[in-house]
């Protein structure tokens, strides 16, 4: 494949790679609480969790969406088209290129299984026994449809998008319309695995 680069697709890059490293922080960092008791603080935690997963969850979409167009920019050597239609600009790159994203996304996939059946049984810090047994994942089709509605909508609804991600360590319990976000920051390599995986295409 030959090389090539612009100034347009060293711009997604760079910002691909600024969303990626807010996120990573926001998802490492948790803010000191405050609280007169435990049981307060715990309840705290568990409420800034979920905030920070929002947050986060719409800087991986912002990433995945990016990721793509950079894939298909490089692939096409000139820039997509200024809209949000990943799951076309997706069934347009290289059969090549789609079989590695399906590989990462499914590694991924098995990886976040192992991390729910490892927590299952276990006592959450509120005191509740997890139950994550029932948990589906969404399938990279229906990730990249959920990612249009994430980027155009969830800024104002904030509401999350059919069964759970690995683009983000939210957990969507669709059974009891809950979502739940576990400590557990090695689900979250999915958006980090496409990153990599684009910016190796331009070298």
């Amino acid at each position: 494949m030959d090389l090539y680069t612009n100034e347009d697709l060293d711009r997604k890059i760079k910002m691909a790679r600024s969303f990626l490293d807010s996120a990573n922080i926001i998802e490492s960092t948790l803010n000191h609480i405050f609280a007169k008791s435990k049981e307060e603080a715990n309840l705290k935690k568990s409420d800034t969790r979920i905030n920070r997963k929002m947050t986060t969850h719409y800087l991986y979409a912002v990433v995945f969406e990016l990721c793509i167009k950079i894939i298909w920019e490089i692939e096409h050597k000139k820039p997509p088209q200024l809209n949000h239609d990943i799951c076309k600009r997706y069934t347009e790159l290289s059969k090549e290129s789609r079989q590695k994203i399906s590989d990462l996304y499914d590694k991924q996939i098995n990886n976040a299984k192992n991390l729910i059946l490892q927590s299952n049984g276990q006592v959450d810090n509120l005191g509740k026994i997890v139950d994550y047994s029932h948990i589906e994942f969404q399938s990279l089709e229906e990730a990249l449809k959920s990612n249009v509605k994430t980027i155009r909508d969830f800024k104002y609804d904030g509401k999350f998008n059919g069964k759970s991600s690995v683009l983000c360590s939210i957990i969507h319990d669709v059974v009891n319309d809950e979502l739940l976000a576990p400590s557990r920051p090695q689900m979250i390599i999915f958006p980090k695995l496409l990153f990599d995986y684009a910016v190796s295409l331009k070298q």
